[in-house]
């Protein structure tokens, strides 16, 4: 009888490539600070009732990469700035809408959508007056009264100095669908993620 020949093992099948998966975007570690469904950050916006935004110091940086948080504030009482828009950012439409927001106390949204604008915003205040931006994001804009720079004469006597009793109710929220907004902006703000 002839010798057997050896068998050929068959060769090990390779596991079938996985698909790869879209990549999921993912704030950096540091962010966000808090984490939010939209029905609770209304009620913390208005009421802050554990002064999560009062202790920090710091105005909020919301965080929505949906766009609904928008959507929502646009109806409520806010004076509010779409900073992609070039007529709503025009010196004088922010100059009223900060101190509409002051006199009547009450917030200005700044939405900023998907672009990385804060840099465009800045040199946008500026144009009102030099590190107005800085003042409003370190409150020393209603601390010190630096709003009361803001009134022309011809804004008429409802913007006369006594004529501001509201002005501690004066907020001021910053919006962005951005999932990664510039450095600066997020040392200066509270960043709150929508979820």
């Amino acid at each position: 009888m002839p010798p057997k020949k050896p068998v050929k093992a068959a060769p090990a099948k390779k596991p079938a490539a996985k698909a790869a998966a879209p990549e999921k975007k993912s704030l950096p570690e540091k962010l966000p600070e808090i984490e939010v469904s939209i029905k609770a950050l209304s009620a913390l916006l208005k009421e802050d009732a554990e002064n999560k935004i009062k202790d920090s110091g710091r105005w909020p940086l919301i965080i929505d990469t949906v766009g609904q948080t928008a959507t929502f504030l646009r109806y409520q009482d806010v004076n509010f700035l779409n900073a992609v828009s070039p007529s709503k950012m025009e010196p004088e439409v922010i100059r009223k809408a900060l101190l509409g927001a002051v006199r009547y106390g009450k917030p200005v949204v700044l939405d900023m959508m998907e672009v990385n604008m804060y840099k465009t915003v800045e040199t946008r205040f500026d144009e009102i007056q030099k590190g107005l931006l800085q003042s409003i994001l370190d409150k020393s804009f209603i601390e010190k009264k630096l709003f009361l720079q803001l009134v022309k004469p011809e804004d008429g006597d409802d913007y006369k100095d006594h004529c501001f009793c509201e002005e501690d109710n004066f907020k001021f929220f910053l919006l962005t669908q951005n999932l990664t907004p510039e450095d600066e902006l997020l040392r200066l703000t509270l960043p709150i993620k929508v979820v």
